[in-house]
């Protein structure tokens, strides 16, 4: 029983480790190509800035989880 519950985790994995790496991509490359700094200022406690980067995750998170 357990072994049939366990026969997918290696997909889900794969999966889940793809879309953490194109999070983490996504995020590097808009934080890149944006004029502001927004890590210095979400550093330096800029809530606009840190809800502009959450939103921008939202907003690819949302097409990357219907893609998977």
């Amino acid at each position: 029983m357990i072994v049939n519950s366990l026969s997918g985790l290696p997909a889900f994995a794969s999966y889940f480790l793809a879309a953490v790496l194109a999070s983490i991509v996504f995020v590097f490359v808009y934080t890149k190509i944006t004029p502001n700094k927004e890590l210095e200022l979400i550093a330096q406690g800029n809530a606009a800035a840190a809800l502009s980067v959450g939103m921008s995750l939202i907003g690819f998170s949302l097409p990357l989880a219907s893609a998977i």
